[in-house]
């Protein structure tokens, strides 16, 4: 619709920024406080950890140290893993090489017995033979001792006949007496020869018996203290093997 001549147009509002100022406004604006600061753009990580402590009502750099704070205690968390880890690792290693060490000290024992099975073979061998040595020297020495006495005990009765009763000596008893004399005096020389033998012999056996029973008695005296240090050492890896498997 047309205006008409004595209709005016509508005045156009006026901003009220426009307008100047009282006195009061002016006092009212000075007075105002300022806006907060802006927060530190989020990543998408952090606003899922903003998300989390949306009830706590956190300053930005409270929010960072929190941050700051988780990070530490997953890499604390990776860090622990990977000890516990190594810490398999080393109890894996350490029952290897208990077991590496018992296979060479079991080998060295079947050695070493084998070792002395020999030895003791061999000793047992020298002390058979000169036993057997031994009891043919006494018996000779007791059949030439025997001979002895008796050749002593004929010739005494034949000089106290010949003495005493004048009787004729039998050239026969003689010389069989002769004969066994001989025989005795070979007997005898044989015996001085195979002495010395036998005498080294026996003494060797004596020294190995003599070593024998020190090392028995040795045994008897040490082991005891042994088998303890050996319980305190298996003791002492049962506790380490326990504190790496943790």
């Amino acid at each position: 619709m047309a205006c008409t001549a004595d209709t005016k147009p509508p005045k156009p509002a006026i901003k009220s920024s426009t307008l100047p100022r009282t006195s009061s406004q002016e006092r009212d604006h000075r007075h105002k406080p300022a806006p907060p600061p802006k927060p530190v753009s989020l990543s998408p990580g952090q606003y899922e950890g903003r998300h989390i402590y949306r009830d706590l009502h956190l300053t930005p750099e409270m929010y960072n140290q929190l941050r700051i704070l988780q990070r530490k205690a997953k890499d604390l968390r990776q860090e622990v893993r990977n000890l516990r880890r190594m810490s398999q690792a080393q109890a894996h290693s350490v029952r290897e090489t208990i077991r590496d060490t018992f296979i060479k000290i079991r080998a060295m024992l079947l050695t070493g017995g084998e070792t002395w099975l020999h030895q003791q073979q061999l000793i047992d061998a020298d002390r058979l033979r000169t036993s057997r040595e031994e009891e043919l020297y006494k018996q000779e020495m007791l059949r030439l001792e025997k001979d002895l006495t008796e050749l002593e005990s004929t010739v005494e009765e034949l000089r106290g006949n010949v003495i005493n009763r004048k009787t004729r000596v039998n050239m026969s008893d003689v010389e069989n007496m002769a004969l066994i004399l001989s025989k005795s005096s070979k007997t005898v020389a044989d015996l001085k020869v195979r002495f010395p033998s036998l005498q080294d012999g026996m003494k060797s056996i004596l020294s190995s018996e003599m070593e024998k029973v020190v090392r028995e008695e040795k045994f008897l005296k040490e082991e005891p203290e042994r088998l303890e240090n050996a319980l305190r050492r298996c003791k002492k890896l049962t506790g380490t093997l326990v504190t790496l498997k943790r």
